[in-house]
C-alpha cells in the first residue's frame, strides 16, 4: 500500500486556532513504500524480539510478562481460555507459576482487591489491552495445545509459548508505529526525514523498550493504534473528513487500554471544530454524533466488565476498571510539570533528548501549521495529567519516575517535529549531522535499557555518569555470560 506519492501534492493546513486556512504545495519525489519492504522489516523486527526475549529466561525473574504486563497477560488468557475478564481464577494460579518477585509479581498483589461481597479478585486497569492482544495470546495458545497433545500432556497456558506470541504482537504493533508515523512525517516533510524521524525516535524514545524488552506492557499496542489514529486524522486534516466514526472507534479502544490516552480525543474534537466552521454547525454536530457513536462502543465494553464485577458502585472500594477512583488522587496544587519532563528520575527529556528535539520541532512547525499545535496541545495536556496525578501513598515526587513512561504514545507526534527539524537540513553536511546525532542517541538509549535491566536502579535520580558507568557494568556482564554459555 502506497504510503506517499508521486509528483504534486496540494494540502489544506486549516487553523481552529487562528481562524485561518493555508494551503501549501509540495512537491513529493519520494515513490510508494513496497509491501516488500514492509515484510522485510517486520520479519527482522520479529526475528530480534524473539531473540531478546529469550533472554528474559536466563534472569532471576525468568519471565517475558512481568509487572503491569502480567495483569495484561491475564487478561488475554482469561478472554481466550475462559471467555471472560474475571481473574480471579487465575489469581492463585499466578502465585505459583511466576517469580514471587516485584518486578514481577509486584503490581499485581500489590493493587489487586478482593470484594468482599462477592470474592472476586479486582485489578485497576483497564481491559483493552488484553482485548487487542488477545488474538495474539490465541495463537500461542493454538501452537502449544498441539504441542501438548504430540507430547500428551496438558496445555500450559502459562507456558513460554503464549508468552512469545503474546509478545510478538507487540513487536507487530511496534511496526505499525513505525510505519504509520513515518506516513505521518513524510506527509509533513520529506522522505528521507521521515524515515530518519520515525526510526530515531522509536529507537531513541521510550517506544523500544516497550516493543522490545518490555512486550507484555500496554505501551507498544496502545503506540501503535495511536499511530493509525494520527495517520487518518491527518489525512482528513490536509484533505477532507472522511470516517469520523472509525476516528472514535479508535479513540474509545485506547482510552480502553490507557486511560490517558483520551487526551488524543483533542486530534478529533479540532476536526469536527473545523468542519463545524467550515461547513456549519449542522454538519459539527453529525461528526460529533458519529465519533461518539464510535467511541461508545469499547467503553461500554469496559463499562459492562466494571459492572460485571463490582455492580453499579463507584465508590473508592470499587475495584476495577478505573484507576483514578481506585488508586490516585489528583493535586492540582502542587503540579510537577518540569520534573515531568527534566527529573534525572526518568523525566522524559533527561532520560530521551530525542523527545526534547521532537518538542522543539513541534514549537518550530506550530507557526506556521495548525496540525503542530494540535501535536503540540496533545503534548502539553499529557504533561499536565501527569504532574497532578499520583498514586495513594506514594511521596510526592513518585509519579515523577514515570514520566518518560506515560510519555511513549507522543511518540508519533514528536517523530513530526524531529521530521520538521530534519527536513531543513539543505546540505549534505548538514543531513549527516543529523543521521549522526540520531544514531547517537539511539545508540546511547539502546545501552541505557539493557544497564537499566541489569545494573542501574530502576527508580530515585541516576546522572548521566552514572548511566554510563551502569552501561559499562552492563556490557561486561552480558559479554560474560555468553562466554559462560
Amino acid at each position: 500500500m502506497p504510503l506517499s506519492t508521486y509528483g504534486i501534492v496540494s494540502e489544506c493546513d486549516g487553523s481552529p486556532f487562528t481562524g485561518t486556512t493555508r494551503h501549501r504545495v509540495t512537491a513529493s519525489a519520494s515513490g510508494p513504500v513496497s509491501t516488500r519492504a514492509v515484510v522485510w522489516s517486520v520479519a527482522v523486527a520479529l526475528i530480534v524480539g524473539v531473540c531478546i526475549f529469550s533472554f528474559n529466561f536466563l534472569l532471576p525473574d525468568g519471565s517475558i510478562v512481568r509487572s503491569d504486563g502480567l495483569v495484561y497477560f491475564l487478561y488475554a488468557r482469561s478472554i481466550v481460555v475462559d471467555g471472560d475478564a474475571d481473574l480471579t481464577p487465575e489469581f492463585p494460579e499466578v502465585q505459583t507459576r511466576f517469580s514471587a518477585t516485584p518486578y514481577v509479581t509486584g503490581a499485581l498483589f500489590t493493587y489487586s482487591r478482593r470484594l468482599p461481597d462477592t470474592g472476586k479478585i479486582t485489578v485497576p486497569w483497564p481491559i483493552g489491552i488484553g482485548i487487542v492482544m488477545a488474538p495474539f495470546y490465541a495463537s500461542g495458545y493454538a501452537v502449544e495445545y498441539v504441542v501438548a497433545t504430540i507430547g500428551h500432556r496438558s496445555p500450559d497456558t502459562y507456558g513460554a509459548v503464549p508468552q512469545y506470541f503474546y509478545a510478538s504482537g507487540s513487536v507487530l504493533f511496534g511496526m505499525l508505529a513505525f510505519w504509520t508515523g513515518f506516513a505521518c512525517c513524510e506527509r509533513v516533510s520529506t522522505l528521507r526525514s521521515a524515515y530518519l524521524a520515525s526510526l530515531a525516535t522509536l529507537l531513541a524514545g521510550p517506544a523500544v523498550c516497550y516493543i522490545f524488552f518490555s512486550p507484555s506492557m500496554a505501551h507498544a499496542p496502545s503506540l501503535g493504534l495511536v499511530g493509525l489514529l494520527t495517520w487518518r486524522w491527518l489525512d482528513c486534516w490536509q484533505t477532507r473528513t472522511r470516517g469520523v466514526f472509525w476516528l472514535g472507534l479508535l479513540v474509545g479502544t485506547i482510552t480502553c487500554i490507557r486511560y490517558q490516552n483520551v487526551i488524543f480525543g483533542i486530534m478529533v474534537l479540532t476536526l469536527i471544530a473545523r468542519d463545524a466552521r467550515r461547513e456549519g454547525p449542522s454538519v459539527g454536530v453529525r461528526e460529533a454524533l458519529l465519533a461518539a457513536c464510535g467511541a461508545l462502543i469499547p467503553l461500554s465494553v469496559q463499562a459492562a466488565h466494571y459492572i460485571s464485577l463490582n455492580g453499579w458502585s463507584l465508590g473508592h472500594r470499587a475495584g476495577t476498571g478505573f484507576m483514578l477512583l481506585d488508586h490516585a488522587r489528583v493535586e492540582l496544587t502542587r503540579p510537577q510539570f518540569t520534573a515531568v519532563l527534566f527529573s534525572c528520575d526518568k523525566g522524559a527529556f533527561y532520560w530521551a533528548p530525542i523527545m526534547a528535539i521532537g518538542c522543539l520541532g513541534l514549537l518550530y512547525a506550530a507557526r506556521r501549521h495548525a496540525w503542530a499545535r494540535v501535536m503540540l496541545a496533545i503534548f502539553v495536556a499529557q504533561v499536565l495529567l501527569i504532574s497532578v496525578i499520583r498514586n495513594h501513598g506514594d511521596r510526592l515526587d513518585m509519579q515523577t519516575s514515570f514520566g518518560m513512561r506515560y510519555l511513549t504514545e507522543c511518540s508519533i507526534g514528536l517523530a513530526m517535529g524531529v521530521a520538521t527539524l530534519v527536513a531543513r537540513a539543505r546540505s549534505l553536511r548538514a543531513w549527516r549531522s543529523w543521521v549522526i546525532v540520531g544514531a547517537l542517541l539511539s545508540t546511547w538509549n539502546l545501552l541505557l535499557i539493557m544497564a537499566y535491566v541489569l545494573t542501574i536502579p530502576r527508580s530515585g535520580c541516576v546522572t548521566y555518569p552514572q548511566m554510563a558507568d551502569g552501561m559499562a557494568r552492563a556490557i561486561l556482564q552480558v559479554v560474560t555470560a555468553i562466554r559462560g554459555l
